[in-house]
């Protein structure tokens, strides 16, 4: 009798040893970790000053040479990052048949074209708000930056579902070579991953 009351008091005993919360980690056979991952997926929407209409054309009109002309509130273009994450804003031309872009001043058949990025569509900006230095489009993708085509905005790490206003300055070549019937220059803007 004393046997089995010793015999039941360990099993008691060692069913209570299983029982007792332990602060280690049991292992188990499986366990599972979830991984969440976004695809960059990068685009781009130009949009008349409404935010909503898309942009065709800036019709200049006819200029004198050797002239500046600034874009008015009314034809500035809205640049959405319609990329599912933010960017930079890249821009290049391509020069029309008779006609050659330079960085820093016009000249014959020369033409400069620059760009700058507004937090709204009455920015206003005057001819004074673009350097060639800083605000030339050329032939080649430039990337925005807080310096690169800035105006009071700038076209760099712009969140994704948002935009900025940009304004173009056309500076007609001085002097031309022939005449030349009206002239199509095109504008590329592109969104890319953040410098």
């Amino acid at each position: 009798m004393h046997r089995k009351k010793i015999g039941t008091a360990f099993i008691i005993v060692m069913l209570f040893l299983l029982f007792i919360p332990n602060s280690e980690v049991k292992s188990a056979e499986e366990d599972t970790v979830t991984i969440t991952v976004t695809i960059k997926n990068f685009a781009v929407g130009l949009y008349e000053a409404d935010q909503t209409t898309p942009y065709t054309t800036w019709a200049i009109g006819a200029v004198d040479k050797g002239t500046e002309t600034v874009m008015s509130d009314a034809d500035c273009i809205y640049v959405k990052n319609e990329s599912n994450v933010a960017c930079d804003f890249q821009l290049k031309l391509v020069e029309p048949a008779n006609l050659t872009v330079s960085d820093t001043s016009p000249g014959t058949d020369v033409f400069v074209l620059m760009g700058t990025f507004w937090s709204s569509n009455s920015a206003s900006p005057s001819a004074d708000n673009f350097t060639e230095a800083n605000d030339h489009i050329n032939t080649s993708y430039i990337t925005a930056t807080t310096t690169i085509f800035a105006g009071d905005a700038d076209g760099a790490n712009v969140p994704a579902n948002s935009g900025v206003f940009l304004y173009l300055d056309f500076l007609a070549p001085t002097d031309l070579s022939d005449s030349h019937p009206q002239q199509t220059i095109t504008l590329y803007v592109k969104a890319v991953n953040p410098s």
